[in-house]
Order: structure tokens, then C-alpha cells, then sequence
């Protein structure tokens, strides 16, 4: 048996340089609402995908989950699942992702306000389409709140509407609430996400 589409929609992650495994791709591409036949389907696919040498995986030790990937030997490995999760947990509750305009180490802000956000993701709720800057800290506080902030603000005024074509919002991946700014905060082992779930339903 060859590829199927969600396949693909696997491999067009892993080609955007996001890192996944089995777990957070029975959320984020093969969920169909069970979660144990949801996670044996994102198992047995990555198996297949990788004895059809479409993709690459790497783990520490036996009995560890693999962890798939394109290109070079991948690099913060925690940090960089983290982020994917978080678009999985976005998935599985009803929040469709918009892969094109979805990208991990956002350099589009980079040259105007210094900063390079872990993720822009792009999706659609409630057939509206909405941006978030994504900020994952697994070993800090949230950081760079001012320049958040203006970023904000510039947004709100109308001037980065070339680079930030929808409603922008910032979300804070990390277990201290940031201070000083309006972001959604969610919790690393998104204990909180309804947070994040409630910001869009309001």
C-alpha cells in the first residue's frame, strides 16, 4: 500500500521542520475521536512511512517513542515536540490548522522587532481564520513581553498587515503565567487548555 493524504499532510509537516511522533500525530493528523485506534493508526502509518524511506526517525533507547523528522539529526528535541503538541492539542479540539501559512522559528518579525517566535500558526474556528504567535519555555518564564506588546499594539493599528494578514493573539507555553501582558497562558502539560479553547469561543 502506497501513501495516503493524511500521510502526506505527515510529510508536509516533517518538510516544514516541525518534529512528531506517534502520540501527538494520533491527535494532530489520524484522530478519530478514539484515542487508543487513533494512536495504533498513527503507529502503524509511521511504520509504513519509514519502510517506504519517506522519513526519517531517531530515539535515545529501546522503548522509547521515535521521533520522525527530514534533513539532519534533529536538535532540541523537547522543546520542538512541545511546539507540535500544542498545534495537536489545537487539533483535536476542533481548531483547524492551516499548514501553508503555518511555520516553527517565525522569522517574520525578525528584522523590525528582533525577536523570532517558536511557531506562527494559522487555523480556522468557527469559519473565521485567526494567527498565533507561539512562545514555548520549558525551562524560563515567558520573556520579551514588551516587545510582545508592541507587536500587538502594531498589529491592532493596522501597521503589519503584510506580515500578519489575520486577528493575531499571543499564547505562552510555559508553567508560570506570564506577567505583563494579554496572552493566553497554557501549561506545558496542557492541564489548562481549555484556556486557550475558551479565548476563541467568547
Amino acid at each position: 500500500m502506497g501513501l495516503t493524504t493524511r500521510d502526506l499532510v505527515v510529510i508536509k509537516y516533517l518538510e516544514k521542520n516541525f518534529l512528531l511522533n506517534a502520540e501527538i500525530l494520533s491527535r494532530l493528523v489520524y484522530w478519530t475521536g478514539n484515542e487508543k485506534y487513533s494512536l495504533n493508526a498513527s503507529r502503524r502509518r509511521l511504520k509504513a512511512m519509514h519502510d517506504l524511506k519517506q522519513i526519517k526517525r531517531v530515539r535515545e533507547y529501546v522503548g522509547q517513542s521515535y521521533v520522525y523528522y527530514l534533513g539532519k539529526a534533529p536538535a532540541k528535541v523537547e522543546h520542538r515536540l512541545t511546539i507540535s503538541d500544542f498545534l495537536s492539542q489545537m487539533s483535536k479540539n476542533g481548531f483547524e490548522i492551516l499548514l501553508d501559512e503555518t511555520e516553527v522559528e517565525f522569522k517574520g518579525l525578525e528584522k523590525i522587532y528582533g525577536i523570532r517566535p517558536d511557531a506562527l500558526v494559522t487555523f480556522k474556528y468557527q469559519d473565521k481564520i485567526y494567527q498565533l504567535l507561539v512562545e514555548v519555555d520549558l525551562t524560563k518564564s515567558f520573556t520579551h513581553s514588551d516587545t510582545y506588546k508592541k507587536i500587538l499594539s502594531d498589529k491592532r493599528n493596522g501597521e503589519l498587515s503584510s506580515i500578519i494578514k489575520y486577528p493575531l493573539a499571543v499564547v505562552s507555553v510555559c508553567d508560570k503565567k506570564p506577567d505583563n501582558i494579554n496572552c493566553v497562558w497554557i501549561k506545558p502539560n496542557w492541564s489548562n487548555f481549555s484556556n486557550f479553547t475558551y479565548s476563541f469561543i467568547k
